[in-house]
């Protein structure tokens, strides 16, 4: 899961301190309705990742279908609200909304080691069911990208030459039979797992994780940090600016 291998800062913080703080961080965007400040986030984030050695263009290349299909969402509920004038500006909020959400899940996620991921939401009282949900999904979708990997290797080997946009019929139709069949072939896998995990004794509980180090000042300064400018935005855009110069 993670993106480097050399010990950065992001990456060594505690994986507690990250999930809180990215839950906090998008909570936060959430609640801010200024495109604006919601750029200034976005753009702050980059610079603080930066300045903690994030490998910031590898993860930005991961981010690229996230935030396409964000992007068409976004545009599709700009378009239902265009009856009341505000629809782009709507849109473009929402977009980036979306987009500095899945930025800071996939930052924290993509620094975290599988075992870190699920003790920490295991630490945050997280339902067993959820862990083991996230637990195996990410253990298996490289099983599952592998599997499609083979079929589209056998495909080309019998001569499939897929076409050149989405309006080829032939090619969408293949890739419709594609998704089927991979559907398929994952249900029965998963069916065999789940046995295969009966017959050792398992009984639905969370599987045996193994606990991280201590939170660390450093690690706290990272969790502030992380939610550091959302918050300082939507304290301003509460009129916080305004309270500082009554107090003075």
């Amino acid at each position: 899961m993670r993106l480097s291998k050399h010990n950065d800062v992001f990456q060594a913080a505690d994986g507690r301190v990250k999930l809180i703080s990215t839950c906090i961080f998008v909570a936060l965007v959430t609640m801010i309705y200024s495109w604006y400040n919601l750029v200034a986030v976005l753009f702050i984030y980059t610079i603080e990742l930066l300045a903690m050695n994030f490998p910031i263009y590898r993860h930005l290349k991961r981010l690229m279908i996230p935030v396409f299909l964000v992007g068409i969402m976004s545009a599709l509920m700009g378009l239902a609200a265009m009856s009341s004038g505000r629809g782009m500006e709507k849109g473009i909020i929402i977009f980036l909304r979306a987009s500095c959400a899945v930025y800071a899940i996939n930052a924290a996620v993509s620094s975290m080691t599988l075992p870190e991921v699920l003790y920490s939401m295991k630490v945050l009282r997280v339902p067993d069911i959820l862990v083991n949900l996230v637990g195996f999904t990410m253990r298996y979708a490289d099983v599952l990208s592998k599997e499609t990997a083979r079929m589209m290797t056998a495909r080309k080997s019998k001569g499939y030459s897929p076409g050149k946009n989405l309006w080829h019929f032939a090619t969408m139709k293949v890739i419709g039979q594609t998704i089927g069949v991979l559907f398929l072939r994952s249900y029965e896998r998963s069916e065999r797992i789940y046995f295969s995990m009966l017959s050792r004794g398992y009984t639905g509980g969370t599987m045996p994780l193994r606990e991280t180090s201590r939170i660390r000042t450093a690690d706290l300064v990272t969790g502030i940090l992380i939610v550091l400018a959302p918050a300082v935005f939507k304290v301003a855009e509460m009129g916080g600016i305004s309270w500082i110069t009554l107090l003075k």
